[in-house]
Parts: C-alpha cells; sequence; structure tokens
C-alpha cells in the first residue's frame, strides 16, 4: 500500500510538470502563476524555457532554462512565480510574511550575468498592478547577484544584519517609485527561510516607508543578463499573516515621497487578476508592459533603454 501511495505521488509530480517556452506564456500553478515574462528578448539573442513541475497550496517547484547573449547590460527576461492572494493588506496589518526558498544552479556557465531575487511591490490603493502609477515602492531581495550587477540608485549601508542574514542595502528612484534592494554581503543564499516582514520592518523604521502601504504584489524569480545557466527551484513557498504584533510606527522622519495614485472601486474587493511585469531593477528609462494570465492579450507593450551600472568589487562571479 505504502508502495502504491509513493507511485501515486511521483505520478502526479510528473503529470503536474508543464513546460512554456513564449515570451508571455504563464501557467497556473495552485496559489501562484508561473510566468516567462521575456520582456527585454529583444536586446539580444537566445532562448529560454521555464517549466512548473509541481505545486501545492502556498508551495511550488519550477525551474527555468535559458541561454542569452549579446547586449550584456540589458536584462533578457525576469522568469517568475507570483502569489496570487498574498496581496492587497496594509503593512501595519501584517504580522509575518514566512517564505522558504531553496534553488541551485543545476549548470552554469563561467561569468553568467545574472540575479536571483524577490521583487515585491507596495502601493498607496490596495489594488494596483505592479511597475505602473499605482506603485510607490519596490522592494528587492537578492540571493544572488553574479557577473558584478548592481541594483538602482546607489549603496546606503554595508552588512546590515535581517532576517539572519547581512544585507548591502540600495536605494534609488526608477520611473514613478523607488527602489529598495537588499544584495546579500555574503554570497549566494541558496537555502532561504525568513520572515520578510523583517526587511519591512527595517524600512519603516529607518527608510521612511509608511506602514499605511499595501502589499500589491509578492513576485520571485531571475534576471538574465548573458550566459546560459538551468536554475532549479525545488522548493519555494511564501505566505501572508495579518493580526497581532504588525509593525510599529517609524522612529525616524519619513524622506521618501509615496506617490499619490488613487485607488479605485471598492477597498474590501477581492484579489484581482493578475498582472506580470517587472522592470524596475536596473537603471533604465522605459514603458512598461502588463499580461494578463494566462491567455488575455498583452495589454502595453514596452520598451527601455539600460543604463545598468556594474560594481568596481563583488562578491559574486
Amino acid at each position: 500500500m505504502a508502495f502504491k501511495s509513493l507511485v501515486l505521488a511521483a505520478y502526479l509530480a510528473v503529470a503536474t510538470a508543464q513546460t512554456i517556452s513564449g515570451a508571455f506564456d504563464c501557467e497556473p500553478a495552485g496559489a501562484f502563476t508561473l510566468c516567462q515574462n521575456l520582456w527585454g528578448r529583444g536586446s539580444g539573442v537566445g532562448s529560454q524555457n521555464s517549466t512548473l513541475i509541481s505545486s501545492s497550496g502556498n508551495s511550488v517547484s519550477w525551474s527555468t532554462n535559458w541561454n542569452w547573449a549579446n547586449g550584456p547590460n540589458a536584462v533578457k527576461s525576469y522568469a517568475n512565480v507570483e502569489h496570487q492572494t498574498a496581496k492587497g493588506m496594509k503593512l501595519s496589518e501584517i504580522s509575518s510574511m514566512p517564505s522558504t526558498w531553496n534553488w541551485e544552479y543545476q549548470t552554469v556557465s563561467d561569468g553568467v550575468r545574472a540575479d536571483v531575487s524577490y521583487d515585491i511591490w507596495t502601493g498607496v490603493p490596495q489594488v494596483g498592478a505592479p511597475a505602473t502609477n499605482a506603485s510607490s515602492f519596490e522592494i528587492m531581495i537578492w540571493l544572488s547577484g553574479r557577473g558584478g550587477i548592481s541594483p538602482v540608485g546607489s549603496q546606503i549601508t554595508t552588512a546590515t544584519p535581517i532576517a539572519g542574514h547581512a544585507w548591502n542595502l540600495w536605494s534609488g528612484p526608477n520611473a514613478n517609485w523607488h527602489v529598495f534592494s537588499f544584495v546579500s554581503s555574503t554570497g549566494d543564499i541558496t537555502n532561504f527561510n525568513a520572515d520578510l516582514m523583517e526587511f519591512f520592518k527595517y524600512l519603516i523604521a529607518n527608510q521612511g516607508v509608511s506602514a499605511s502601504q499595501y502589499l500589491q504584489s509578492i513576485q520571485s524569480g531571475t534576471e538574465p543578463f548573458t550566459g546560459n545557466a538551468n536554475l532549479m527551484i525545488s522548493t519555494y513557498s511564501v505566505s501572508v499573516t495579518t493580526g497581532a504584533s504588525a509593525p510599529a510606527p517609524p522612529t525616524t522622519t519619513a524622506t521618501i515621497p509615496e506617490t499619490t495614485a488613487t485607488a479605485t472601486g471598492s477597498s474590501t474587493a477581492s484579489a484581482p487578476a493578475a498582472t506580470q511585469t517587472h522592470f524596475g531593477q536596473w537603471q533604465v528609462s522605459h514603458r512598461h508592459c502588463a499580461l494578463r494570465r494566462p491567455s488575455d492579450s498583452l495589454l502595453h507593450r514596452r520598451s527601455r533603454t539600460s543604463k545598468l551600472t556594474f560594481a568596481s568589487s563583488a562578491w559574486w562571479t
């Protein structure tokens, strides 16, 4: 009987596997949606595909394979998963945001330029697509950054301890929102288990982010520039808990203005249909695109002129 159960479990895992290869293909994955999002493919030559391996509740396993050349300063894609219901609450209402992310490069070329990162969006309206006028802040958490790439803006702290790891914090404006990027100061973090709310508590207490901001999206994925790799995400999970122990009011004077976008519709609306965007982390001028998933048409086309900055020295290779 136990043997049959193992066989059934293996069969279900295989049956769930689904590979997508279109530039803006998306695949439902339980509480998540997996999207290719090859928005920058025109800046180089190559290909990429992503595979949903399995999903269950707030957990998902997936992989992505890419081979990109030319345009070394331009991001080619942000293959990612986005949680479809962990959104729509004020930061002041969130007590915890537990997340686990176990990943590895099964193969990777020498000199690859890529990051592995969370991309979390907040704004004034309860409902808002990432990278739009509804966005106030983009918070990235880089578990890996290779090839000398640097986030937008400038580094403002060094080896800041948060959630059991040390981070170099970068800060800078981009389009209509402000970007904070926590970059691991100790190298790749391939087994990450933390409360993401710790990063928001830090920003609220030290960087002028308002606790009245709404959580609009939690994405996690990878941004390749050049090289080839097979990135395997064996386990990824994230959830949001509201209630007691929400963030305390900020202890410093806010220095970064929020956007003034106004919410439309009911403030108690259920989770909206997901949009798929990601184009804020490197220094660029751009127009963004948004994609309704999994089968709607492209809503906007985006072009961008890359102005990526490279670190003069870094831990990644």
